[in-house]
């Protein structure tokens, strides 16, 4: 993907293997990973829907926490959210920004920059 280009849409499905997705933008990500890794230095979007599945990720946002909103399903898997664990939760403030988060046997690491 050339460097500083934004998409309106990407749709990425993963079934094995490493997506080293580097820096992404776009108006809506629609991901998902099966029995591999997701990494990625910076995912860009107003909307996102990501689903892990026996694998793990490392991933940052742009900005804060408080810059986000969003449905997160781990009841069988980890997610650590900005440094905290956190379980299954929503949070719903009016944030421009929104993710789901669905993960089933996996772990995710997201970090805010």
């Amino acid at each position: 993907i050339p460097g500083g280009a934004a998409f309106g849409t990407i749709r990425l499905h993963v079934n094995l293997g490493l997506a080293d997705l580097g820096t992404l933008r776009a108006e809506t990500l629609d991901l998902a990973v099966s029995l591999g890794e997701l990494k990625a230095r910076e995912l860009d979007f107003t909307d996102a829907s990501i689903d892990l599945e026996l694998c793990s990720a490392d991933i940052v946002f742009p900005g804060v926490p408080g810059d986000y909103d969003y449905d997160i399903d781990a009841d069988l898997g980890s997610v650590e959210l900005d440094g905290r664990d956190v379980g299954s939760q929503t949070r719903d403030t009016g944030a421009a920004r929104f993710f789901r988060l669905e993960l089933n046997l996996a772990d995710a690491e997201i970090d805010f920059r």
